[in-house]
């Protein structure tokens, strides 16, 4: 095959159909050599990145000394896009999708994707020292390394290699320098996420729930036409759970309230709280029981709110996130022989941080549902203390018998002291709940009244009702109930003072 032949296959119009996809390997180490000037980067980074692997591999194979043009082609991040920049940047990673590096003579070159200042993507190669190079590590696939910055912390890259064999290759190029501690560090990190990886699967039901709320509050603003800061009435009719309601049979409101919220700041919020918390929590414990300990503890957290205020409404998904907050402190107290120092202190701050600040501010704050974040992150620290158990395959086989009666107990405990406070077993009822009691049809019509006024006031308001019509409809379909629940509750009060 001659120099003309490989070029027209690799860089001619042919290849813009087949743009990563050539394979290299039949090619001597002095055809990719030739080869490698006349594939442009920015126009087929794949391609180039693949002909750079294939000729690290053939020189690596014949003795040649690592040199110009030797690379390992992978990815630096898990996503492209606006995701990946921002795992690149969480992770201190100076670049972030695919790429590759290149040892040449004695600095690293590492091309991938940056964002300007005005967030457009970016192509780029940086050259760094390899007398920065540090704590260079393989782990399969992967090639961890730090790059030593004077005034700011390392750069960390998390460099996966197309293969095990291309990042055992990269590994034996970069330094093998290590500061004191690194790897006995490491391989108590490496251990960790071997036992995870042995005993869980991936996290596949947080990005579910948290799927669920978005989606919900989509729809509630696209039937509103409101993006967030929803009246109280539209929060109770989508769920909310309101005491009054909840303990005279709407029991369903303790579900439905979880997945409410009732502006775009109080998702985020909780969805980015329950995203860092939980996809860890789920692998710890497993994904049914990390839905069991969710949903449960987003219930008794409802009822919490309940039993300390019956009038008070409350959404939101923050009960149910304490709950897998408490779930994840009892997991590293009963466990915390099994877990990394450096993940028990990233974690176990930045929770405790978390609760502290938010059962604090809770406090401070009336309108914040403190009951329901107590209710939760007791709940959850219960129920991670039963559930537990060791990162140990043989540990796990078991079927947790004495663990799901300690679960039953503890909730039909908790579920018949709360409605101890709430219905009054035992003890007379609150005012409040006394009344909802025995106005049933008034809690529930009022409700229904109210959402048809909200209706005529915005019809009214956006000029598509006359305030003939407005007034006449009010006569008719609004005035009557009220008229009516006045009569009743005069009547009553007659009879009460008799």
């Amino acid at each position: 095959m001659n120099n003309k032949t490989i070029m027209d296959d690799a860089d001619g119009p042919a290849a813009r159909g087949r743009h990563g996809q050539i394979d290299f390997s039949q090619y001597s180490i002095e055809q990719l050599r030739e080869l490698e000037p006349y594939i442009n980067l920015a126009e087929f980074p794949e391609t180039r990145m693949r002909l750079l692997a294939a000729l690290a591999q053939k020189e690596s194979r014949a003795g040649v000394a690592p040199g110009l043009g030797t690379a390992v082609a992978g990815r630096f991040s898990a996503r492209s896009g606006f995701l990946g920049w921002v795992q690149a940047k969480l992770a201190r990673s100076p670049l972030y999708g695919a790429g590759f590096v290149s040892v040449v003579d004695d600095s690293v070159l590492l091309g991938g994707w940056q964002r300007s200042w005005l967030g457009v993507p970016l192509e780029t190669q940086i050259r760094r020292d390899t007398k920065r190079v540090r704590n260079v590590v393989q782990y399969g696939a992967s090639v961890r390394f730090e790059m030593a910055r004077k005034y700011f912390p390392a750069e960390c890259v998390d460099f996966q290699a197309d293969s095990a064999d291309q990042a055992e290759l990269l590994s034996r190029w970069l330094p093998g320098v290590t500061t004191t501690g690194f790897l006995e560090r490491w391989s108590t990190v490496r251990d960790f996420h071997d036992r995870l990886q042995a005993v869980s699967r991936p996290a596949r039901v947080t990005p579910v729930v948290v799927a669920l709320n978005v989606s919900v509050f989509a729809i509630m603003a696209a039937m509103t036409r409101k993006l967030g800061r929803f009246a109280p009435q539209e929060l109770l009719d989508w769920g909310a759970n309101y005491g009054a309601l909840t303990v005279n049979g709407q029991w369903w409101r303790l579900l439905t309230a979880m997945f409410e919220h009732w502006s775009v700041l109080h998702l985020v919020l909780n969805m980015w709280a329950l995203w860092n918390a939980g996809n860890l929590t789920e692998r710890l414990f497993g994904r049914g029981t990390y839905l069991l300990i969710y949903l449960t503890c987003g219930i008794l957290a409802g009822l919490g709110s309940v039993a300390w205020d019956p009038s008070h409404y409350s959404v939101g998904a923050s009960g149910a996130i304490f709950g897998v907050f408490g779930a994840f402190l009892a997991f590293f107290l009963k466990e915390r022989r099994q877990i990394p120092p450096s993940t028990l202190r990233r974690h176990w701050l930045s929770t405790a941080a978390f609760v502290v600040f938010n059962l604090v501010t809770g406090a401070m704050q009336p309108a914040v549902d403190n009951a329901a974040h107590v209710g939760g992150l007791l709940s959850g620290i219960a129920l991670g203390f039963i559930l537990a158990r060791p990162l140990d395959r043989e540990a796990r086989r078991s079927f947790p018998l004495a663990a799901c009666m300690g679960v039953l107990g503890f909730t039909a405990a908790a579920i018949l002291g709360a409605l101890w406070q709430v219905k009054g077993i035992g003890s007379g009822l609150t005012i409040p709940e006394q009344f909802a009691r025995r106005h049933t049809g008034y809690m529930s019509g009022q409700s229904q009244n109210l959402q048809l006024w909200n209706e005529l006031g915005q019809r009214a308001t956006a000029g598509t009702m006359s305030a003939a019509e407005l007034h006449e409809r009010f006569e008719r379909e609004i005035a009557p109930f009220w008229e009516t629940q006045s009569t009743k509750l005069k009547e009553e009060g007659a009879r009460g003072s008799g």
